[in-house]
């Protein structure tokens, strides 16, 4: 296998790999947007958050998971322009290379 080759076949990998682990953020009830880091396209992080209830004085503790509900799409098409543009870039300096 040649250099331009393996060099193609890494950048799809690359791709393929940032397309399957994608950013996330939880967006609550209002519409404000907070990241909730990576996580597989299939399997959304899981935010867990401790509140209480005050029920007649007495106060109960209650943990809940948010599960993050939106892909951060801004953060994952900037991600893809940097891997397709470094691998383009390796693509055709290796081509240049082995023309020489």
């Amino acid at each position: 296998m040649n250099l331009q080759r393996f060099l193609l076949l890494f950048v799809v990998v690359a791709v393929a790999a940032t397309v399957m682990y994608v950013p996330w953020n939880f967006v609550d009830e209002e519409g404000h947007k907070q990241p909730a880091g990576y996580g597989l396209i299939w399997k959304p992080p899981v935010l867990q958050k401790d509140r209480s209830l005050d029920i007649l004085g007495l106060e109960i503790g209650v943990q809940t998971n948010d599960v993050a509900n939106q892909v951060d799409t801004k953060r994952l098409a900037m991600q893809l322009l940097i891997v397709v543009a470094i691998g383009g870039g390796l693509v055709l300096l290796s081509r240049k290379a082995t023309s020489v």
